[in-house]
């Protein structure tokens, strides 16, 4: 009994101990504009060490993001929840010029209709998303149609070593309750109008 008490206690140490849960890339539906939805892609890096990410994200299939060019008047940093496609200004931005700012070196940032990508990341340091709100790093914000869903590949590497790699959805589509609650609602509408007349 002995030997069974100190094997689970055993596990348990090796399983609490050092053992790191994986990046996680999450997206969040900001809101909506017109016929669009606006969704923002964030990154928590759940105590991983990288000092370097690769960011590609493409629309989806036969569509394009929306409104790339209006979040990059003048290069000034929006936050995320806007009605507009953009990468988020602030990881590049001079910290002694916004208090906001991360002061990473990007490579090659694209922001186009068909391609939202960067690369780089904090000159001689670590990246880490501890102290972001909610343990969150914004990477960028999409406007696509709604329903659509568009991929995002990001890489984290740790000098020319990759720590991580995934494909995230970006985008959301109504759940099947949530469409079969809106079609109840009509026939209940039409209905209701019917007795009327």
């Amino acid at each position: 009994m002995k030997r069974i008490a100190a094997l689970i206690a055993l596990c348990v140490a090796l399983a609490t101990s050092g053992a790191k849960a994986a990046p996680i890339v999450s997206q969040k539906l900001m809101g909506t504009s017109g016929a669009n939805q606006i969704v923002a892609l964030y990154l928590n890096s759940n105590g991983t060490q990288f000092n370097g990410i690769d960011f590609q994200a493409t629309p989806p299939a036969a569509n394009t993001w929306q409104n790339p060019n209006g979040g990059l008047n003048a290069g000034v940093p929006r936050p995320a929840g806007q009605a507009f496609t953009y990468r988020n200004r602030y990881l590049d931005t001079d910290p002694l010029d916004d208090a906001n700012g991360k002061g990473w070196t990007l490579i090659s940032p694209v922001t186009t209709a068909a391609l939202v990508s960067f690369a780089g990341g904090p000159l001689g340091q670590n990246i880490n998303t501890a102290g972001e709100p909610g343990g969150e790093l914004f990477l960028a914000n999409f406007l696509l149609p709604a329903g659509k869903i568009g991929s995002a590949a990001v890489t984290l590497v740790n000098g020319a070593a990759t720590v991580f790699s995934t494909t995230a959805p970006v985008g959301f589509v109504p759940e099947p309750a949530t469409l079969g609650l809106g079609a109840l609602s009509l026939v209940g509408l039409v209905a209701a109008s019917r007795r009327r007349s």
